[in-house]
């Protein structure tokens, strides 16, 4: 047998072609592999998958219904190498926080609201999204709110329109238009074994080229517990402002409602043309919110232990104003400003005026560690104001008042609520009563205001017949400056 002799040169070279393979093979994988992550977002833990180079352009997969971000899976793969990509999976869905319906509000202003904190939770400002299906209106609302962060809409069956929702939405529209268990019984299809597979097969000419990995995944995480109640929730959502309710006294007199821009349009009307100004119009709203406090209290009220939110603006004045008249009236009150630095000139004068009474005023962090008894809460934090999800002290203070259990009596609208649409894009007061000033808002919702109270804060029926609002309004207090209301469908 004859010995093979290798030269010592040709060994070299093979171990450095070798090696130069295997460290062309690592980079290579370093720029494709998908990392799975978790980030916290307003308590809760949002599941994402992350592939591509951070300083590479940012593309957002917004996965659909059934399915997570699982469906990006081989996507993500294959464009890792030119894309810092990330995919999230909405709460209730995938290996996300699956919050109860009474912990999170299953709408897509929500889940708009989640996707937008999880990106700002990494840092990142600037990106495209791809949208399909149910990540669609989560996405618009994205690119609508902030269009300069937002490079490309990559759209797939992503729908924009009413005009979109064809007889597939029909048994969808009837359960819109009548929240029975009836109508929601087809639904509850949609999230059997064969209405998750259905999802991926319906029209599909070679089904055995589809894993049943896909439909099997996404069942167990759509049938855990809770999860059919979510489904009916996210079925439920549509455009609020088309939804038309009446909204009645119990001597039933019929009380327009406005938008917030017509709100603000009777306030100018008020403030600019025929009175009350704006100091007149905010003790009469502190004072019948002092006057529906007691009436929520009842004969035990001089012994409660009150405490009034306030925010910087008007609804926040109203607010101490009415802390003031129950301090006034011998009430234990105390009083949390959102941000004392920065208090409007109106909300000011209240302050300086409530100084003066036995009413203490505390801190946030001193109001949230303290150990003494709450009975009611006075919410005087936004009003009809919003404009964005609460954050900062203002969501800190929303999450600790609805933390305690304690009975809400909130100041014209629950504050986190949309007042014109009623839609919640983030945490929002859970209220008991809500006494709304002069007129109903449209988004005043049964779901969202608990007992409604109209009050009184002195205009005049010639503002709202005013030029620029012509509103059907008959005076509905007769002796009486709060009455309740009733809410009914049309």
């Amino acid at each position: 047998m004859k010995a093979k002799i290798i030269r010592r040169d040709s060994v070299l070279a093979l171990v450095v072609l070798v090696s130069g393979m295997v460290i062309g093979l690592n980079a290579q994988a370093a720029s494709t592999d998908i990392n799975y992550k978790t980030v916290e977002v307003n308590g809760l833990d949002v599941f994402y998958r992350e592939a591509g180079d951070k300083n590479a352009p940012t593309l957002l997969l917004l996965h659909g219904f059934p399915t997570s971000s699982h469906m990006f899976r081989n996507l993500m793969a294959e464009l890792a190498d030119s894309y810092h990509m990330l995919a999230p999976d909405f709460p209730g869905f995938g290996n996300s926080s699956q919050p109860s319906m009474e912990d999170y509000e299953y709408t897509f202003d929500n889940l708009a609201a989640t996707v937008e904190g999880f990106l700002d939770a990494l840092d990142v400002t600037r990106y495209s999204i791809y949208l399909m299906d149910y990540g669609a209106p989560v996405g618009f609302r994205i690119a609508a709110k902030y269009p300069e962060r937002v490079d490309t809409l990559i759209i797939q069956n992503g729908n924009a329109y009413d005009e979109g929702l064809l007889e597939f939405w029909d048994p969808i529209k009837k359960y819109w238009n009548e929240r029975t268990p009836e109508n929601a019984e087809p639904l509850t299809g949609f999230i059997t074994p064969e209405g998750v597979k259905w999802q991926y097969t319906h029209g599909v000419r070679e089904i055995q080229a589809i894993s049943p990995d896909n439909w099997n995944i996404d069942h167990r995480h759509l049938s855990r517990e809770g999860n059919p109640l979510r489904l009916r929730a996210r079925l439920n959502q549509r455009n609020m402002r088309t939804m038309s309710l009446r909204y009645l006294t119990d001597t039933g007199i019929e009380v327009p409602a406005v938008t917030t821009e017509q709100m603000i349009e009777v306030d100018r009307v008020a403030i600019e043309e025929t009175g009350p100004n704006l100091l007149q119009m905010m003790e009469n709203a502190g004072r019948n919110l002092a006057q529906q406090a007691i009436a929520g209290l009842g004969e035990t009220w001089r012994e409660a232990n009150i405490v009034v939110l306030a925010g910087t603006g008007g609804n926040g004045g109203g607010g101490i104003c009415g802390a003031r008249h129950l301090a006034n009236r011998g009430a234990q009150v105390r009083l949390c400003l959102v941000s004392p630095d920065h208090l409007g000139a109106a909300a000011m004068w209240q302050q300086r005026i409530f100084q003066a009474t036995p009413g203490r005023e505390v801190d946030f962090p001193l109001l949230v560690s303290s150990n003494e008894p709450v009975d009611i809460i006075l919410d005087a934090l936004i009003g009809y104001s919003l404009r964005e999800p609460p954050r900062g002290n203002v969501l800190g203070l929303i999450k600790w008042a609805n933390g305690t259990g304690t009975p809400i009596l909130a100041l014209d609208i629950p504050s986190g609520v949309n007042a014109t649409t009623g839609e919640t894009p983030g945490e929002y007061i859970k209220a008991r009563w809500t006494l709304t000033l002069a007129l109903p808002k449209t988004g005043l919702l049964p779901e969202h205001a608990g007992d409604l109270i109209l009050a009184d804060i002195g205009i005049p029926p010639g503002a709202y017949a005013w030029e620029t609002l012509k509103l059907p309004y008959t005076p509905p207090f007769g002796e009486r400056f709060l009455v309740p209301l009733t809410m009914t469908s049309v």
